[in-house]
């Protein structure tokens, strides 16, 4: 009966965010996932994996962000077609600069589509992780 407390699951991954418990709300949103690719909800599921990136980002794993996007975009072609993937692209290309300019465009640019304010807090506190751990560079 885990469809009936994805809200639960949704707030459970803010308390731990809030209290700083990045572990723990990473595992959280994953299993999120599963629950709602159960439920045949592609669009929470895409949600989910743009927040796990976030989360990533936020602890500083700009690497592991990066590699985390190439798996759920190859686990999911929705993912692929969708806002989320777009905005986790761009949060990854914004963070990982040496200049604050990408990742303010971003914020302007982007903000009103993060539903969640703890996602949001995470965005708007953002540190660059600089362009060295970009794989691209």
């Amino acid at each position: 009966k885990e469809y009936m407390g994805t809200e639960s699951y949704k707030h459970l991954a803010c308390i731990y965010i809030e209290s700083a418990n990045y572990e723990s709300a990473l595992k959280v949103l994953l299993r999120m996932v599963e629950v709602f690719k159960e439920l045949e909800q592609p669009h929470n599921v895409t949600t989910c994996y743009f927040h796990y990136i976030v989360v990533l980002l936020h602890m500083g794993k700009g690497s592991e962000a990066n590699e985390k996007l190439n798996q759920f975009m190859n686990d999911s072609t929705e993912f692929l077609n969708s806002d989320d993937y777009t905005m986790a692209s761009q949060l990854i290309d914004s963070v990982l600069t040496d200049t604050d300019e990408n990742l303010q465009t971003f914020i302007k640019k982007n903000m009103h589509n993060v539903r969640e304010r703890t996602y949001a807090r995470l965005i708007k506190n953002m540190k660059l992780l600089g362009a060295s751990d970009h794989p691209i560079s």
